[in-house]
């Protein structure tokens, strides 16, 4: 997740942690984690990963990781060719 989180990401999120590198890397961390554990994360994968991270941290950080994770399917989405591709 490291590579898929942009500066105004990274941004966002340290503010919404009151600027504590350590915590946005535990975050951080906790997320890419939890998708490498996975191998085909399905949707009710990801409603749980938001729903520890709205318990450990906060709805801000849910919410934050929660445009993350949509960027990076819609990424994923536009550059996999396929019978169900938007392409």
């Amino acid at each position: 997740m490291n590579n898929i989180i942009g500066l105004n990401y990274h941004t966002e999120l340290l503010e919404s942690l009151n600027w504590d590198e350590e915590e946005v890397e535990n975050l951080v961390n906790f997320v890419t984690n939890f998708l490498d554990s996975k191998t085909n994360p399905r949707i009710e994968d990801i409603a749980n990963l938001l729903e520890v991270i709205e318990e450990k941290w906060s709805l801000s950080q849910r919410k934050i990781i929660e445009k993350i994770l949509q960027m990076e399917y819609l990424y994923l989405n536009l550059n996999t060719p396929g019978v169900n591709s938007v392409n």
